[in-house]
This record gives C-alpha cells, structure tokens and sequence, in this order.
C-alpha cells in the first residue's frame, strides 16, 4: 500500500532516468534485475529480506532482497551504463547494536519506550544476516566504481527506518569529500574498457595513447 501511495502505477521504462532494481531469484538461483514493468512490483521485490517481509511472486518467479547475492550491484550499474558509475556503500556501517543482544530490556520496558517500533532483536541479525558480503566480493564490487562514497552514518541501527537526517547529512558530507578529493570533473572519470571480442594487439600497436574522456 505504502509502495502504492508513494509510486502508483509508474513503469520503470518510462522514467525520466533510466532504472534498475535488483532482487535475488529464490527459483532460478540468480540476481534479477528489474529493468522495466511497474516500478512499485520491482522496489517491493527488492526490498523483500528473509524472515522479515514476505517474498514476491513475479512472473512464477520468487523474488526476495537483491542483497542476499548482491549486496553492491556496481559490477550491474557498469554494464548497463556507458558513463562513469557513482557507487555509495553503507553496506558496512550497518551493524548489529552489541547492547540490544547482550543486555535486552524487559517486556514491558520495551513496550513502554517505543523500541518495539524498529521491532526486535532478531530483526536486525536477520537483516545483517541476508546482506552481508565477503570482504572479497565488496572489495570487488568497490572496484567496479569510479567514485566511490564512503557514508558513516554514526548511530544509525539498521533498524532505524526513520533516521533520514543523520544519515542523510553523513552521505552529503561523504560525497562533498570524495568530490573534493577528485582531480578530474566526473564526467571524466570513466575508465576504458576493452572489448572481449576486440582482436589482441601487437607488439607494434601497443603505443600508449591519452585517455580520452567518454561523457
């Protein structure tokens, strides 16, 4: 309803920018990824973590979080992006509160000071659980960016699903740094790529050239 609300019957493919999504496909074993049809169908698939909101069924299909296989789909951006990929990742800042598992309120104490609203315990381990990574793939995934943005939203629980200023102003001042820290306009930041089916050089053709800029 709330997907419904915000987004109402909108397609992906006529979006003023292009779009993607990214779910993971229970059925098949493989990322999905949501380049056209409702947008709302392909957020709700998204977003769907194990044990705590229902799967989708999409086109007999079954559809949970993308972050159970691809917790920082970069490597997806790059390949269907000809200009340069912009990658922000707090995919380690969300941690598990240590003080919520080891010295957990009374019921009633729980009840009584609004907690249960981020619901309990077990759904923070549950949500750390279905989006954590290697420290290779992240490490892979960071790579496959040409800026990478570091957020470091202190305080924020996984659970806080209405702590949009403190997270919001710690991205701006992420991205204000890693812009500052740039000696190029973005725009030329895109690294070449070569082509798999290009035919290998030779020795002789082997001269370095100066990068050009693509946009």
């Amino acid at each position: 309803r709330l997907m419904q609300d915000a987004y109402g019957d909108v397609n992906i493919e006529d979006m003023p920018l292009p779009f993607f999504a990214v779910s993971t496909n229970l059925t098949s074993g493989k990322v999905e990824v949501h380049r056209e049809g409702m947008l709302r169908h392909a957020l709700r698939a998204s977003i769907s973590l194990p044990g705590v909101m229902p799967p989708v069924v999409m086109n007999g299909q079954v559809l949970v979080d993308g972050a159970v296989l691809r917790n920082f789909p970069s490597e997806v951006m790059r390949r269907l992006n000809n200009g340069p990929v912009v990658g922000v990742d707090v995919s380690q800042t969300r941690g598990v509160d240590p003080a919520a598992l080891e010295d957990p309120p009374s019921w009633w104490r729980w009840i009584l000071s609004g907690a249960w609203k981020k619901g309990p315990p077990i759904v923070s381990v549950l949500m750390r659980s279905a989006t954590l990574s290697t420290e290779a793939e992240l490490m892979q995934a960071r790579a496959d960016t040409d800026l990478l943005i570091l957020p470091k939203p202190e305080g924020v629980d996984i659970r806080d699903w209405k702590a949009y200023d403190p997270a919001v102003s710690s991205g701006y001042a992420a991205a204000q740094a890693a812009l500052t820290s740039l000696k190029c306009p973005v725009e030329h930041l895109h690294r070449q790529r070569v082509s798999a089916f290009a035919p290998a050089e030779t020795d002789e053709e082997m001269v370095e050239e100066p990068a050009r800029p693509t946009v």
